[in-house]
């Protein structure tokens, strides 16, 4: 009984390991996107792109997001979590239904 309590104790804290790694590996986010996910949530609608920078041997992709809360009339725009344009954003007519993805889901090293 005990040897099982003990194993059992030995998996739970593999996973519990596991976790936290897989968990601290996904996106990071700048001081600037944690606030507004804060603030607002996720966004409800947002592009995400990786733009080249640099030149030959130096050439590396940065990240370009623009998020959008349309019930905050708020576009907000990031290069590399840097917040690079903040505009005012004008929904248009209609009924939209907003993704359940959020920028995190596309994120790659």
């Amino acid at each position: 009984m005990v040897k099982k309590l003990i194993i059992a104790i030995i998996v739970i804290v593999i996973h519990a390991v596991i976790g936290i790694y897989f968990w601290s590996e996904s996106a990071v986010w700048s001081d600037s996107q944690q606030e507004l996910i804060d603030t607002f949530g996720s966004p409800q609608m947002f592009t995400v792109s990786y733009l080249p920078h640099g030149e030959g041997e130096n050439l590396t992709l940065v990240r370009h997001e623009t998020w959008v809360y349309p019930d905050h009339q708020q576009e907000i725009t990031f290069i590399g979590g840097e917040i690079f344009s903040m505009d005012d954003y004008t929904p248009e007519q209609g009924d939209y239904t907003y993704t359940s993805l959020t920028p995190a889901d596309f994120d790659f090293e």
